[in-house]
């Protein structure tokens, strides 16, 4: 939807990071998604830890 874009590139954007811009805004649309999808915002909470663990550990032990 519209709105579930403009949240991924507000997102993207708010990460300041222009190289993984494109990531991140498919992922903010992704959790805007799921945010209608569910009427929740804790699936996306949880799916936003795990992206960010799976980074943390990919940063320490592949390109740290």
């Amino acid at each position: 939807t519209p709105t579930s874009t403009i949240a991924g590139v507000l997102f993207g954007l708010a990460h300041g990071l222009a190289l993984e811009l494109p990531i991140l805004m498919v992922f903010g649309s992704t959790l805007a998604w799921i945010r209608s999808r569910t009427d929740s915002a804790i699936p996306g909470m949880f799916v936003h830890a795990t992206f960010n663990l799976i980074a943390l550990v990919a940063a320490v032990t592949i390109g740290g």
